[in-house]
């Protein structure tokens, strides 16, 4: 793919995913400029005016996504019959080879806590593969900002990497989280069971089933909240000793129709 495919707009249950306009400027400059917008982003706060024009400017040039270059889609309000209500947007970066895309995403404060980044970036992701053509998409987000990670989590994403101090900007630098998927990997996760399972259980945790259990993982967004399987492994081999008594593993693997998928760890004093 050498020339852009064209883009003229997606729709979501709830959104509108369209071309920037020239009237978006003054959105995208204002929401380059709240602080806490910009405290995970890759600008510097505050956002001259003249770097949102050109940003949009450049974005009006190209019909769609690019190889080699930056696009940008504006997150609209489909309720507003003018298309005017801004939500946000959304970034993405096709190599050269037009083989990987990279995505972005960065939404006004009073857009935050809906939902609205992950259906959207989906939308974008799905389009990405089908219409576009990539063999692979990824996202990279500052170690700090869980609630990023959780919106590419959220559309099938895997993590990947952790580097460190390999992000700059201005005379700062930090880590940055990468994480990725194949069309491989959409197409298990697009066709992932959505319904109930039928049975729940708690099932005891033996020799047989100790390896299966161990390569369970989290999403990595989770290890803010829950310890590794393999960790709590370690707990259970070296207990720890409160009030002079040890306490004694309660460990049993959840399994939902038939299927290993998560771990109860219980503590309860001996």
């Amino acid at each position: 793919m050498n020339a852009p495919v064209k883009f003229d707009a997606l729709r979501t249950e709830r959104l509108l995913l369209r071309p920037l306009r020239s009237s978006d400027t003054a959105d995208l400059h204002a929401r380059r400029n709240d602080a806490d917008v910009a405290r995970y982003q890759d600008w510097l706060v505050p956002y001259p005016l003249d770097r949102a024009e050109v940003l949009v400017a450049e974005s009006l040039e190209l019909d769609g996504p690019t190889p080699g270059h930056w696009w940008m889609i504006t997150i609209a309000d489909p309720t507003d019959p003018t298309d005017a209500t801004v939500l946000g947007d959304l970034a993405v970066h096709i190599t050269d080879d037009a083989h990987t895309a990279e995505v972005g995403y960065s939404l006004s404060r009073p857009a935050w806590g809906h939902g609205y980044a992950t259906e959207a970036l989906d939308a974008l992701v799905t389009h990405l593969f089908e219409t576009v053509g990539v063999t692979r998409i990824e996202g990279k987000l500052h170690p700090d900002n869980p609630a990023s990670a959780m919106v590419l989590e959220r559309v099938g994403m895997l993590f990947e990497g952790h580097t460190k101090l390999s992000f700059w900007l201005g005379d700062d630098n930090s880590d940055d989280w990468i994480y990725g998927m194949t069309r491989g990997d959409w197409e298990v996760w697009r066709n992932r069971p959505r319904q109930r399972p039928g049975s729940v259980r708690l099932v005891e945790i033996d020799a047989d089933s100790m390896s299966d259990v161990g390569r369970l993982t989290t999403h990595k967004s989770q290890e803010f909240f829950v310890d590794p399987v393999r960790a709590s492994y370690g707990d259970a081999l070296f207990p720890e000793v409160i009030d002079g008594a040890p306490v004694v593993p309660w460990m049993r693997a959840i399994e939902a129709d038939g299927e290993l998928v998560g771990v109860r760890d219980g503590r309860p004093h001996h």
